[in-house]
């Protein structure tokens, strides 16, 4: 028998002998359990009866960012039907999630990947994570805790333009034909690219995620998401939404940096003009350098709690939240409510009010009525910008 090859008389047959393990046998049902660090097997860990990895290592990750904690590879001969993962009690609150392949089949080589989710921290920080691990087959189970050491890392700012090295993936290589996308959805993350793509992604069939990933030109797809540490040095191209999240810069192209068919939705830095089919709203750590006549072009209304530099024109509706504010003008189709600053005119089809005044001409205080009109007017600001917020 290879040292590798293992049955379940061989383990128990090895477990009896004394190996640092703890067995017991009952009506068929076994358990194998470990007190933390034990060994799995004679041999280290990753060759173990149980090969875990990472042990002796420090998995790193940053904010929104899925690493994998360690490869579990199960070579006790015995199928493992069931497995659970957890984290114990002391975890780290920049890790929240804990993902474990369903089963564990019986193999000597690859393994099964245990998966965590950073969600960010205030300052680099490096901590100790204990896992418990179970795997259970028909009548035998074995339980057993590692303690891992983890890192969390903030990243340095997204910025333009956003450079790539020799050994950066080709974009070409997420095209519809090498993608077949996950429920419609096509992820592109660090660890497929090494965080470095060159050139355009066009994916014109599915949705598009994109996490912790610097692209040198322009996306283009279905949906399109831009999770936190994300650069596109070009511009997005949507034939449905677009979200950027937070600590992620779109650089543009041609004045343009979005053009959407639905809504955008802005929590980063967008470099360049917004167009959008949609309602447009921008979050409070969003920010848009506009590059040409109008930063912010929307078919529906516009909600903005951050920074606007340049012109806005809604189809619909202008809401500015408090500590929101527009540096150019605002045309807007409907109704303008002013509860943060607008350094700039203001062209409403509808009514204009709010806490706020208007830093340009006086649209503002023509289109309000006196004493209880003008308080009303205040009221049904504060209550829609609170609406938006929820």
């Amino acid at each position: 028998m290879s040292e590798k090859n293992w049955t379940r008389r061989a383990a128990l047959g090895l477990i009896g002998g004394g190996v640092g393990l703890f067995a017991t046998e009952t009506s068929g049902f076994t358990t194998v359990d470990t007190p933390r660090n034990a060994e799995l097997g004679t041999a280290p860990d990753p060759d173990g009866l149980l090969g875990v990895t990472n042990t002796d290592q420090t998995v790193t990750g940053t904010m929104d960012e899925e690493v994998t904690l360690t490869t579990v590879t199960n070579r006790f001969g015995l199928d493992f039907d069931d497995v659970s993962v957890t984290l114990g009690e002391d975890a780290p609150d920049f890790i929240t999630t804990v993902s474990a392949p369903d089963s564990l089949p019986a193999n000597e080589d690859g393994g099964e990947a245990v998966r965590v989710e950073f969600v960010g921290c205030p300052t680099t920080t490096t901590e100790h994570v204990d896992v418990d691990f179970v795997a259970s087959g028909p009548d035998y189970s074995v339980e057993f805790s590692r303690t891992f050491t983890v890192k969390c890392v903030v990243p340095e700012p997204a910025k333009c333009p956003v450079t790539v090295g020799d050994g950066a993936i080709n974009g070409d290589e997420f095209d519809e034909g090498n993608q077949k996308g996950n429920s419609g959805q096509a992820v592109i993350n660090k660890g497929k690219t090494d965080g470095e793509v060159a050139g355009d992604i066009t994916i014109d069939n599915l949705n598009i995620k994109i996490n912790n990933v610097r692209v040198s030109g322009n996306v283009t797809g279905k949906k399109i998401r831009i999770n936190p540490n994300t650069s596109i040095g070009g511009k997005i191209t949507a034939f449905n939404s677009v979200v950027i999240k937070e600590n992620s810069v779109v650089c543009g192209a041609s004045d343009k940096a979005i053009d959407a068919d639905g809504s955008v939705t802005i929590s980063g830095t967008v470099n360049g003009d917004v167009h959008a089919g949609g309602d447009v709203t921008i979050n409070p750590n969003g920010k848009v350098e506009g590059n040409s006549d109008k930063a912010i072009d929307a078919d529906g209304s516009v909600t903005i709690r951050g920074t606007v530099n340049g012109d806005v024109h809604a189809g619909g509706a202008v809401t500015i939240n408090p500590n929101g504010k527009v540096e150019g003008n605002v045309d807007a189709g409907g109704s303008v409510t002013v509860n943060g600053k607008i350094v700039g005119d203001v062209t409403p089809q509808g009514s204009v009010s709010g806490n706020e005044a208007v830093t340009g001409n006086d649209s503002q205080e023509q289109s309000m009525g006196e004493g209880e009109d003008e308080e009303e007017g205040d009221e049904e600001g504060n209550e829609e910008a609170d609406g938006e917020e929820d």
